[in-house]
């Protein structure tokens, strides 16, 4: 469901939350109402997607611990669910947890939880085309560069930040071509051109965008 269609369909009662968190600046009560919204928003995504919300408002209003047990909740249960911005719930949750970890004042908590996190980051597919994971890539490796977090992590958890951050360019590098080649889809597919005429054969076409040079493969459907 695309994020658009999805928010249509979530309810007056997320919407008013939203509004009390936005607009009005009281993300305390914004958790008291999206806790009610919940029951009446259809499908396990928006539901997550609201349990996510209360546990931002938690946090916002000086409630770590009630946000922490939020958000380990979601860290578990919302594997490959995407939110509104298409970041994946179940590891913006796991990064949720070191920053509730740090309200509460366990740094070596939060920084196991972050040093986790890295890893799961570097081992996991990342979505095609998107800058979700290299973003949350980019945080975690900023909090436990830090002095605070740095000396929390026992020799054996130890990371080598220079490789770590060569690795995390290479890859947000590769995301940014993804990108490229998924706006030019649209056009692409409009485009009056010769295609294969049978399953199986293809007919290639070359294009040229900042610079990049790509080639797409037509075939019939």
């Amino acid at each position: 469901v695309f994020a658009e269609d999805l928010r249509a369909v979530m309810g007056r009662s997320f919407r008013d939350a939203e509004f009390t968190e936005i607009r009005e600046q009281d993300p305390g009560r914004a958790a008291g109402l999206y806790q009610s919204a919940i029951p009446g928003i259809p499908g396990y995504r928006g539901q997550l997607i609201a349990r996510n919300a209360r546990a931002r408002c938690l946090l916002r209003a000086g409630r770590p611990a009630e946000a922490l047990t939020a958000y380990r909740g979601l860290s578990a249960e919302a594997e490959g669910v995407l939110d509104f911005n298409g970041f994946p719930l179940d590891l913006l949750a796991a990064y949720q947890v070191s920053q509730c970890q740090l309200a509460l004042g366990d740094e070596p908590g939060a920084a196991r939880t972050l040093r986790e996190l890295h890893g799961t980051l570097s081992e996991a597919t990342w979505g095609y085309g998107g800058s979700a994971e290299s973003l949350l890539a980019g945080r975690v490796l900023d909090q436990l560069s830090e002095p605070r977090l740095r000396g929390q992590l026992p020799p054996e958890l130890k990371i080598d930040f220079v490789s770590a951050r060569r690795d995390l360019e290479r890859a947000r590098a590769n995301q940014d071509i993804q990108a490229m080649v998924v706006a030019m889809l649209p056009d692409l597919a409009a485009s009056r051109v010769e295609t294969a005429p049978a399953p199986g054969r293809f007919v290639y076409e070359r294009t040229v965008r900042g610079g990049r040079p790509f080639l797409f493969a037509r075939t019939s459907w």
